[in-house]
């Protein structure tokens, strides 16, 4: 399990997603409390979008359907 928080030897904030270090001004923290660069954060929740959306088309496909 991952804390909920990440630090390195010189207690700087580190990305769970890309683990590199984060500047204090360009962070945000995820849905799970987890520290996170705001760039990582939005790559991440406009992955999610598409993954969402493809499986949608799957299911549509499978269906019969067609948009």
């Amino acid at each position: 399990m991952l804390s909920t928080t990440l630090l390195t030897t010189n207690d700087t904030k580190v990305c769970w997603l890309c683990r590199q270090s984060i500047v204090l001004d360009h962070h945000t923290t995820d849905e799970r409390g987890l520290s996170i660069h705001s760039s990582c954060h939005e790559k991440q929740m406009l992955l999610r979008a598409a993954r969402r959306e493809a499986e949608l088309w799957r299911r549509n496909l499978a269906k019969g359907e067609t948009a």
